[in-house]
């Protein structure tokens, strides 16, 4: 299981605007606190998987090969999604997660540009398990990676399983998330900042096939 990140998603929304580094998606900085996580708390680490694997994945790569007639229109997409996950935390803040996925479900029903897509439908997929709806978080983790298999889509699956007891699925992603970690370890080396943190997703997620696999 992962480890608890002491940080909420109203923090990552005030740290989002002033991070100069890059960050891999997937990888939660902050103070790692062993212990047995609830579903609310993958939950928020979920959420913050999407933050960042929005900023990278779309946020540093959306301008990569469109024409210069499309820049305003790229501007005025990333400012509405940016918009909508500001609103998403303050009503988080409230208690008011139902309101904030309606705003999302709204939002894919305009419907947005398809590189904006897979990042809400995983969005929605993490206020569902704020609010321990987990097979309905499934499924949108589901469409999400149907589109665009990314960490965050990856993680949510897992996650989402794991909660509905679907073990054999469960552990299919895990396996999955682990892949990622590798490669990106692979990738990035050593001396990247989140190297080490993305070794301690791929043991915690390791850690969790295990307890999964001993399960009858």
């Amino acid at each position: 299981m992962l480890s608890l990140i002491r940080i909420t998603m109203f923090n990552v929304a005030k740290k989002k605007k002033n991070k100069q580094k890059h960050l891999k998606p997937g990888v939660i900085q902050g103070e790692a606190i062993p212990g047995k996580m609830t579903r609310k708390k993958k939950a928020v680490i979920v959420g913050v998987v999407v933050m960042v694997a929005f900023s990278l994945g779309v946020g540093f790569a959306l301008y990569k090969n469109i024409t210069k007639d499309e820049s305003k229109e790229q501007e005025i997409a990333m400012t509405e999604f940016t918009t909508l996950e500001d609103q998403t935390y303050s009503l988080q803040g409230d208690d008011k997660t139902d309101e904030a996925i309606r705003l999302w479900e709204e939002y894919l029903a305009q419907p947005p540009r398809l590189e904006f897509r897979p990042a809400a439908m995983v969005r929605i997929g993490s206020l569902l398990l704020n609010v321990d709806k987990s097979q309905e978080a499934l499924g949108w983790f589901q469409k999400a990676n149907g589109i665009e298999e990314s960490n965050a889509s990856v993680v949510g699956i897992a996650f989402s399983a794991e909660a509905t007891g679907n073990k054999n699925l469960a552990i299919e992603y895990y396996r999955k998330a682990i892949k990622l970690e590798k490669k990106f370890q692979e990738k990035v080396g050593p001396n990247n900042d989140d190297y080490l943190q993305s070794q301690t997703n791929q043991r915690e997620y390791e850690q969790t096939i295990i307890k999964l696999e001993a399960q009858p």
